[in-house]
Order: C-alpha cells, then sequence, then structure tokens
C-alpha cells in the first residue's frame, strides 16, 4: 500500500504546484497590468501639462 500512497501523495503534490505556478504567473500579469496602468497614466498626465502650458503660452501672445 505504500507505492500507491506515494503515488497518490506525489500526483497531489505536483497539483499543487501546477495551482501554484497557475496562480503566481496570474500574480505576475496583473502586477504588470498595473504597472502597465500606471505608466499610462503618466503619459496622460505629462499629455495634460504639456497642452496646459501650450494654452499658457497663447494667452500670453495674446495679451501682448
Amino acid at each position: 500500500s505504500t507505492p500507491l500512497y506515494s503515488s497518490a501523495a506525489a500526483d497531489v503534490y505536483k497539483r499543487q504546484m501546477m495551482v501554484f505556478a497557475i496562480v503566481l504567473i496570474m500574480i505576475i500579469m496583473d502586477i504588470v497590468m498595473i504597472f502597465q496602468w500606471f505608466i499610462l497614466l503618466i503619459h496622460l498626465i505629462q499629455m495634460e501639462m504639456v497642452l496646459l502650458i501650450q494654452l499658457l503660452d497663447l494667452q500670453v501672445y495674446a495679451q501682448t
């Protein structure tokens, strides 16, 4: 009965490791996605600042 138990335990261990690997990959993908959204937010803020500076420059030129 020992080899059968050992085989079943090994199968359970393999399944647990596979589930762990899948969960780890999903967590890493979530972190990458969050990082990509953060970079996108930074780019949008940068674009907004550039547009604001251009608008302020137009107002300065209009006043002169």
